[in-house]
């Protein structure tokens, strides 16, 4: 018998049960644990048992599974699971740069909720329709406070709770770029970054009470629209924190403290609106010691994605230091056209290993869309169920049984031939050495500089480059006998060709590069047949805002 998830205890007893048999429902509540469930299956009776609503809904999804499965008679057995992790949360990003439409959004509750997610978080930086700052989001087509009602609903409805995330101090280039708001930028001339670059506009909100006044009045706006208690406030990379207004008291106490009595204030402030702050903790984790001195009751949450990121080590030092916490993998799609599945796959054990290991109590999965979200939407579909699995299973998990978990639950694709188109774009990134923080190789060959393309030319390989034409060819022959039958499938079909068009080009960009020459027509074609898709899978998904950003990427292209 195949379920999903694959439950923590299952007996099979002798005898079966007539399929008509009908269930009873019962809550126990002072027996099971939130979420989890009981299943009974006798000759005479069948019984699922939970203490909440949710708990019930898993247990009857595991008895349709196995009435799918069984025919006339189902087989007498005993269930009892539960979570691994208590919150089993996924992160979109919708402020770089697609917004979805709200048939999409609810696509994606239907999904996570096939998956057993419970939480979903919007990754908002400037795109909800703040009154009064019409200049910041008028391009971006941004959330409304009603459509944030009707989702939060719809999320409830299947036990999936809707938690507010707006960035509050890194991360607010979008705003700090305007006249209005300029005054309140850490650095209002431009900062250079840790990479190197110059940027033009301040990213970070300077360390004042103006700044907490802005924030005030983002939080009386956006917060009431959600019944969720808790709020993410970001609050991560404040690259130009110390490098401009709070120079002098950085240099004297340090950028940490500088960050930390800030942060300390934005805890007040969401106390003050009757929520709990949960925040990226990748600066407190910079000073250990300091992680003792977060505001009472505040959630670190420690993101990290690549394979080695020290999740064991900055998971104890959270866990020592007494504070409720989540761990933060990521998809690992965005800067790729192909996924970085193998990347993805040993992230997400890992933050799982360890975050089971130090106590950890959510696992939250994050997606995504730097440098204009160009990634098509079937590669984030691997991890998606990768995190399912390890949030309910944890390290019990078979990780290889996704491409039969994403075909029967999420494609209904009997041939499971999308799965491995998915799973042979996933291995390109391993067919070459190089490798690049956070970012495909082949993602620089195809939207990088000329100098950069020339660079990775002579980084890689004609061998390397035969082993990705193949991993191509691969996953074109698969999709070749795929036959999703979800809502979505011929938009998943053409996406996943974008994937594979995209990828091709790269290529394609690389041999131009290594024989010293400019792209030829084959070139230009294919960008423009790449950006024609570009644009039409993009509104089918998604709002025209941040559009025209994205399809600016391609222009660089020759």
């Amino acid at each position: 018998m195949q379920l999903f998830p694959q439950p923590r205890s299952l007996t099979l007893r002798t005898g079966s049960a007539p399929a008509s048999t009908p269930t009873a429902v019962s809550k126990s509540h002072d027996k099971l644990p939130p979420e989890h469930y009981t299943l009974t299956i006798k000759p005479g009776s069948v019984e699922v048992c939970a203490q909440d609503e949710a708990g019930l809904a898993y247990g009857l999804d595991t008895l349709a599974q196995i009435r799918t499965q069984s025919g006339e008679t189902l087989p007498c057995l005993e269930i009892a699971d539960g979570p691994a992790f208590r919150e089993r949360g996924y992160m979109l990003d919708i402020s770089r740069c697609k917004v979805p439409t709200m048939d999409e959004l609810m696509r994606l509750v239907d999904r996570l909720a096939a998956l057993r997610y419970n939480q979903l978080q919007l990754y908002t930086e400037h795109t909800f329709a703040y009154a009064g700052h019409e200049a910041v989001w008028r391009e971006s087509s941004p959330m409304t406070g009603e459509e944030i009602e009707r989702l939060d609903a719809a999320c409830a409805a299947r036990h999936i709770e809707l938690v507010p995330n707006q960035n509050s101090f890194g991360h607010l280039e979008r705003w700090l770029r305007h006249p209005e708001y300029r005054h309140l930028a850490e650095c209002p001339d431009g900062f250079t970054s840790p990479f190197g670059d110059f940027r033009k506009y301040g990213a970070t909100l300077k360390p004042d009470a103006a700044s907490l006044a802005l924030l005030d009045d983002l939080y009386t706006q956006l917060l009431p629209h959600f019944r969720s208690r808790k709020f993410n406030v970001g609050c991560d990379e404040t690259f130009d924190l110390g490098l401009g207004h709070s120079r002098a008291r950085a240099e004297a106490v340090g950028i940490e403290e500088v960050y930390l009595e800030f942060l300390e204030q934005v805890g007040k402030l969401v106390a003050e609106h009757g929520r709990q702050m949960h925040f990226w903790a990748d600066i407190v984790l910079k000073r250990p010691e300091f992680i003792r001195r977060l505001p009472a009751g505040a959630v670190p949450v420690i993101w990290g994605y690549e394979r080695e990121h020290p999740f064991a080590e900055q998971c104890k030092q959270v866990a020592d230091a007494g504070f409720r916490f989540l761990v933060a993998p990521g998809d690992s799609t965005w800067l790729s056209t192909h996924g970085r599945l193998e990347t993805a796959r040993a992230n997400i054990a890992s933050a799982t290993r360890e975050g089971l290991r130090h106590g950890a109590h959510g696992l939250l999965l994050t997606h995504w869309g730097d440098q204009g979200h160009i990634q098509p939407l079937p590669l984030t579909l691997p991890a998606l169920v990768l995190t399912a699995q390890h949030a309910w299973e944890g390290e019990q998990t078979d990780p290889d049984r996704w491409t039969l978990t994403l075909s029967r639950r999420l494609l209904d694709d009997a041939t499971g031939g999308f799965a491995d188109a998915l799973a042979a774009l996933g291995e390109i990134e391993s067919c070459t050495a190089l490798r690049q923080h956070n970012r495909s190789v082949l993602f620089r060959a195809l939207f990088g500089e000329t100098d950069e393309v020339r660079t990775l030319a002579q980084q890689i390989s004609p061998a390397e480059t035969a082993q990705i034409a193949e991993k191509l060819t691969q996953a074109e022959t698969h999709l070749g006998r795929a036959a999703p039958r979800c809502g979505d499938a011929r938009w998943l079909m053409d996406e996943a060709r974008q994937a594979v068009r995209l990828t091709r080009l790269s290529l394609e960009r690389l041999t131009c590069a290594r024989e010293n020459r400019v792209g030829g027509d084959a070139l230009r074609a294919g960008v423009q047949e790449a950006l024609a898709a570009h644009e039409r899978q993009w509104l089918r998904r998604n709002r025209p805002g941040g559009l025209a950003e994205s399809k600016g990427y391609f222009s660089r292209v020759s």
